[in-house]
């Protein structure tokens, strides 16, 4: 199948007030991501890779440079429709999950779809069968706190996928997690790539995960000093539970 680019960056330069100065967290970067990559971008703490996520997401408004979804500048959208961007066409999975612990797990997948304008009952319908499809089934009625940190990420995978995106990002899933549940959500997010065709975008300080990518970003002090690519990533490995395929995630 071929590729088309889904996400293009024009040097993009982002800077911070500190201190009565300007700071440069991203400073002239450029890349292209294709439909289907399984993208990394790869760096020690503090090299900018988190603030470009952030630009990626919408949450983050690049200072200067050109940042376009499959043609579309995020930079000249209004906050609605930015908003909208981001509950339809991107999920997002974050190192602290980000999970409302006064919430089930149910309440939490469903919430974005019923923030959406999706009824409740269609709304909860899908949320549990996304929770089914992570292999959460036996906790729907839990809250968060009542699960372990790898189950209270694959709730928050869950919610990412709620919406059906066709763009995964994902800002250090492992940072929170032992190194058992750290490798599955890494393995996880290999197979929503290679089985359901996901493009997935991971910030990482952990060199050991760079085998997944087929794109390497490599950052230091805000900006790209290298980019390769991998054309030996490893062959889907399943995890107990995880029933995702290339259909049954569709809505």
């Amino acid at each position: 199948m071929a590729k088309t680019v889904v996400i293009s960056a024009k040097n993009l330069i982002k800077t911070f007030q500190a201190g009565g100065s300007d700071l440069t967290v991203v400073n002239d970067v450029s890349f292209e991501i294709e439909s289907g990559d399984f993208v990394m971008f790869f760096g020690p703490s503090g090299c900018g890779k988190s603030t470009l996520l952030n630009i990626i997401c919408g949450l983050e408004k690049p200072t200067s440079g050109k940042i376009k979804i499959r043609d579309e500048s995020l930079g000249d959208l209004r906050d609605d429709k930015l908003a909208f961007y981001r509950r339809t066409k991107i999920g997002i999975v974050f190192q602290q999950f980000n999970l409302l612990k006064t919430m089930t797990n149910l309440k939490n997948v469903a919430l974005p779809l019923i923030s959406n304008g999706e009824p409740a009952g269609k709304a909860f319908h899908r949320a549990a069968q996304i929770l089914k499809m992570v292999g959460l089934e036996k906790h729907l009625k839990k809250r968060p706190t009542e699960l372990s940190g790898g189950q209270q990420q694959r709730v928050a995978i869950a919610r990412a996928l709620a919406a059906n995106p066709w763009i995964i990002v994902a800002d250090e899933p492992t940072g929170n997690l032992d190194s058992k549940s750290a490798d599955e959500v890494v393995e996880i997010l290999n197979i929503l790539n290679q089985r359901s065709k996901r493009t997935v975008i991971m910030v990482t300080h952990n060199p050991e995960y760079l085998k997944f990518a087929n794109k390497i970003f490599h950052l230091k002090d805000g900006q790209i000093i290298k980019s390769e690519h991998n054309h030996n990533q490893p062959k889907i490995k399943d995890i107990e539970g995880f029933k995702i395929s290339e259909h049954n995630i569709e809505s």
